[in-house]
This record gives structure tokens, sequence and C-alpha cells, in this order.
């Protein structure tokens, strides 16, 4: 089963109440990085938030609130927070079983 999880920031720009939200599939970022990228920054290009603008600045100064985990991310998953930190040693941990089981074959 694909491991993703919603990331959302929801932050105030100008008297208005903006959301950053990416749906991330954790399988594929982990094989592409072998970690997770820096989330906060995923989220505001993928909402074209310009990294130079103030915009940018109030994204970062919020927390990150997750929700609709599927996978294994969901034993990671507790009340809208993520142990991104746990995931990723779980997921590399499967990853090297895989390959050793491969070569087991």
């Amino acid at each position: 089963m694909i491991n993703k999880i919603t990331a959302s920031i929801t932050f105030n720009f100008k008297g208005e109440t903006l959301m950053a939200t990416s749906e991330l599939n954790l399988d594929e970022l982990m094989q592409r990085y072998n970690s997770l990228p820096p989330l906060h920054e995923m989220l505001a290009a993928e909402n074209n938030i310009d990294s130079q603008s103030y915009q940018y600045e109030m994204l970062l100064g919020e927390d990150i609130h997750f929700n609709h985990a599927q996978g294994d991310v969901i034993k990671f998953f507790n009340h809208g927070k993520f142990n991104q930190a746990a995931f990723e040693r779980f997921w590399l941990q499967g990853s090297v079983v895989k390959q050793l089981q491969q070569i087991v074959q």
C-alpha cells in the first residue's frame, strides 16, 4: 500500500486566512531523497508562494497539520501530528529488508 499523507499550513497574510496544502506520496519522496525534504519549503513551492516573500515568512512561522494518512504512515500519525523521523527510520529499514530479500532470492 502507498504511504500518503496530506500536509497543510493555515496562516494569516494581509488580513486574509490562507492555506497551503499538498498530498504527499511519502514512498516517492523517500525513494527520491532517502529522507523527506523540508516540508515547509515544499508546501510553499507547490502552492506558488515565492521564497523571497513576506507571505513565505508567515508560512514558515506556522506548524504543519497532517491528516488523511494512508498506508504504514498511519502508525506515525496522531491527532494532526506526524512523527517524521520515526517514519523515515521505519521506511529505510523496510527498504533494506526488501533489498536483502532480493539478494537471498
